[in-house]
């Protein structure tokens, strides 16, 4: 070095310190993102199955009515 020369430091503990908050926020980012993607799935698989559900009732419901036996009460008696 010669005699008019300054030598400068520079501290990067502020930038560290930035490249770990952003490394937080990253990975808290991700996490979140991947617990409303699986929430999110679970709820469309349990709506999926309660709608299956619904239509199979829907479809069966004219086989238990056709199997049912007329009672006396249902009888088609015309009143006079």
């Amino acid at each position: 070095m010669e005699d008019g020369d300054v030598r400068v430091v520079h501290s990067d503990e502020s930038s560290n310190t930035g490249k770990w908050i952003m490394l937080a926020v990253a990975i808290l980012y991700v996490a979140c993102s991947l617990f409303l993607l699986f929430t999110m799935r679970r709820s469309w698989t349990r709506w999926r199955k309660s709608k299956l559900t619904a239509r199979f009732k829907l479809r069966s419901c004219p086989r238990e009515c056709r199997q049912l036996k007329p009672t006396p009460r249902h009888s088609r008696r015309r009143w006079a």
